[in-house]
């Protein structure tokens, strides 16, 4: 009866770490190692309540790689792929552990940052710079140079989910009309 017992306990633990493992799969990008878009769409509302209810700011950022279908094209999608990969990295080494990082689609990225207006230029303007500043590794030769445009929105008492990601959709739109590799604040 001992061995049972202990077996099946072995069993619950084995399936509570797959459990675990399937959990961060879902919210997970597998390319990136980023949060993926769709645990934004499911957070995004809890953590503005979060922000509203404690009185603290929230900003999105949201970034996008300037003319990356040039590099898909010159160095092919897998090459692309491990661009997309040392972005993700990047970006993680350039915000704090209560920041989000999340691969939004394709070459879109969004970070949520809690903290000021002005923390949030901050940040972004890093992300920039280290991003444009970053030698990506393309092959064991062939290296590469990437520039990425940024917008980013300062929660505002009228805000939705929905609104903050437009507006600072919006603003990198307006960047990518001014000259790219520049950040907007809406």
């Amino acid at each position: 009866m001992k061995k049972g017992v202990d077996a099946l306990l072995d069993e619950n633990v084995r399936l509570r770490q797959e459990l675990r493992r399937l959990r961060a799969e879902l919210v997970r990008d597998e390319l990136t190692g980023l949060y993926n878009a769709r645990h934004l769409r499911e957070t995004l509302d809890e953590r503005i309540r979060a922000c509203r209810r404690e009185a603290r700011s929230l900003s999105l950022v949201f970034l996008d790689l300037d003319r990356f279908k040039d590099i898909n094209e010159r160095y092919g999608h897998e090459a692309a792929g491990r661009i997309l990969a040392q972005v993700g990295r990047v970006l993680t080494r350039a915000i704090r552990a209560e920041d989000s990082a999340f691969r939004y689609a394709g070459d879109e990225f969004v970070v949520l940052l809690e903290g000021s207006a002005e923390r949030a230029r901050v940040i972004g303007e890093r992300m920039r710079r280290l991003v444009e500043t970053h030698e990506f590794i393309v092959d064991g030769e062939r290296r590469a140079r990437v520039t990425a445009s940024l917008g980013v929105r300062t929660l505002r008492d009228t805000d939705t989910a929905e609104s903050l990601l437009v507006e600072a959709d919006r603003a990198m739109f307006e960047a990518k009309r001014r000259s790219r590799n520049v950040l907007v604040a809406a």
